[in-house]
């Protein structure tokens, strides 16, 4: 049903790689700051709200630099 959608790509199944990294047109990022922020506030006994805000703030300070530059899937 998609494959007129898809601008002459490949229209068969997608492959993942158990392991490693996703396929597509982005180079790899450094992300190391985001992992940690987030794992800090996911693995504190008790994140409470300042540490979902510095999750948050850490989230959108990588969205915003580009560090998440996948491009969205094209929808009919």
């Amino acid at each position: 049903m998609g494959d007129r959608l898809s601008r002459g790509a490949a229209t068969g199944r997608r492959r993942g790689h158990p392991g490693g990294a996703a396929i597509g047109p982005w180079g790899p990022r450094d992300d190391t700051a985001l992992h940690t922020a987030l794992a800090a506030a996911l693995l504190a006994d008790d994140p409470g709200p300042e540490g979902e805000h510095r999750a948050l703030a850490a989230f959108r300070t990588a969205r915003d630099s580009g560090a998440h530059g996948a491009r969205t899937r094209h929808r009919d």
